[in-house]
Parts: C-alpha cells; sequence; structure tokens
C-alpha cells in the first residue's frame, strides 16, 4: 500500500472571486463629463478604491489625448474631474 503524502493534499482549485471590471467604465466617465456643461464634477464608481479611480482616470485622460482639457484631482479620499 502507498504511503500518503504527508504535505499535500488533494484539492481542485477554486474560481477567483474577484469581478473584472470592463474598462469602458473609465471612458464613459470621462466622455459624459467632457459632454457635459460642468467645470468640475465629483466621480463615484462603486467598488473602486479613490487611488485606483484616479490612475485609471488619469491614464485614460492621456491615452485619449485630453490632457489639455481635462485633468483629476484628488483632494482626501474624493476624486474630482475638472476642466481646464
Amino acid at each position: 500500500m502507498a504511503e500518503k503524502p504527508k504535505w499535500i493534499v488533494p484539492e481542485k482549485l477554486p474560481t477567483p472571486v474577484r469581478v473584472l471590471r470592463r474598462r469602458g467604465e473609465y471612458d464613459e466617465c470621462i466622455q459624459e463629463f467632457v459632454q457635459s456643461e460642468l467645470t468640475s464634477a465629483l466621480i463615484s464608481i462603486p467598488g473602486v478604491r479613490p487611488g485606483t479611480l484616479y490612475s485609471q482616470l488619469t491614464k485614460r485622460i492621456k491615452a485619449r489625448g485630453l490632457k489639455e482639457k481635462v485633468k483629476v484631482a484628488k483632494r482626501k479620499d474624493k476624486i474630482y474631474l475638472v476642466k481646464i
């Protein structure tokens, strides 16, 4: 009879619990803000931490060539889009 492994326990790999976000959410926020008549707006996406929101909005603005029109501002734990 084969010896039972001491450190190995057979178990099936669980599926990831992390929910993947649509990348378009950030683009939608930016597009909606650019088309609005607002000069600044608080941006809040449920389930997204402020640091993540800040960095992703900044990356999307740069990728879309809108650095001359829109900037991202962070005040405490709140993220704002501001028209330049």
